[in-house]
């Protein structure tokens, strides 16, 4: 089996609405929602941890400050940024990863953006 059998087999399947879509919205729905659907756990683990040292106090923060907290430091720390995108990038397959050379600064902003929302959603996780 190739490397990007592989790496498809391993991605869970994800019913969306694929009319009408550009070629940067099909890519997120193909690619990127079921890449971080299977991240999921390392990325909610990877943020605890990245909390539990740069905001000891998250846990005493209201909700809206909280999802603040979370959009602030996976918008502006760039070494949070850095680590989370490959982790989804390095899930791609070969011809993903070329259309993502193509696409970079866009698919990036994409997966800082979905990671918000998925780390939002699941706040209780952070405890």
């Amino acid at each position: 089996m190739s490397r990007d059998n592989a790496l498809i087999n391993l991605r869970p399947t994800i019913e969306f609405n694929a009319d009408n879509q550009k070629e940067i919205e099909t890519f997120q729905n193909n690619t990127l929602r079921p890449i971080l659907k299977f991240q999921n756990l390392l990325i909610l683990h990877y943020f605890k941890n990245y909390i539990k040292r740069r905001e000891p106090l998250f846990n005493a923060y209201c909700g809206i400050e909280q999802k603040k907290v979370i959009r602030n430091c996976l918008k502006l720390d760039s070494q949070l940024k850095n680590n989370i995108i490959p982790s989804i990038v390095a899930l791609f397959t070969i011809e993903e990863f070329e259309f993502f050379l193509e696409h970079s600064k866009e698919i990036s902003k994409r997966i800082v953006a979905m990671t918000i929302q998925r780390v939002e959603d699941q706040i209780a996780q952070l405890y």
